[in-house]
């Protein structure tokens, strides 16, 4: 107010009527009110960012927690589920050589089997050949008798 009153005076003084200058200075102080940032605006706005910079590191520093303890979660999750696909491998691997052992010795058993009726036929083909030769012999020997008779 003080410099109002100065400011006026000094407008007085060059020449404007006193209704121009309050005019003037209505105006001027209207102007600067609405236009410029004063000294107080500015240390409030540097408050407010200051806050703004506190609240947002806080906000990170809580995201940053969670997405620790989000990874965290997940590591140990994958650390499960590896475990159990490695069971279930470890399960199968034994299914699978459990299987074969049984199909090696159904095939075994099968070879076996096999063999023996391949003996057997040997067996008998052998005793139907010793006993058409023994009946060549025999005829042979007939043969033979009739010739040397002669």
């Amino acid at each position: 107010m003080i410099n109002a009153l100065m400011y006026n005076k000094k407008l007085e003084e060059i020449g404007f009527t006193k209704e121009q200058a309050n005019v003037f200075l209505q105006v001027t102080t209207d102007m600067v009110d609405t236009q410029f940032v004063t000294k107080l605006d500015f240390e409030q706005l540097i408050s407010e960012f200051k806050q703004f910079r506190v609240e947002t590191r806080l906000k990170f520093e809580a995201l940053s927690t969670e997405m620790r303890s989000i990874e965290k979660s997940i590591k140990k999750d994958m650390f499960s589920m590896e475990q159990g696909i490695r069971k279930d491998m470890n399960s199968m691997e034994d299914n699978i050589r459990k299987d074969m052992k049984a199909m090696e010795e159904g095939i075994r058993k099968d070879m076996q089997a096999m063999e023996a009726r391949i003996i057997h036929k040997i067996a008998s083909l052998e005793s139907r050949l010793t006993m058409k030769l023994g009946g060549l012999m025999i005829v042979l020997f007939g043969v033979m008798t009739t010739v040397l008779k002669m």
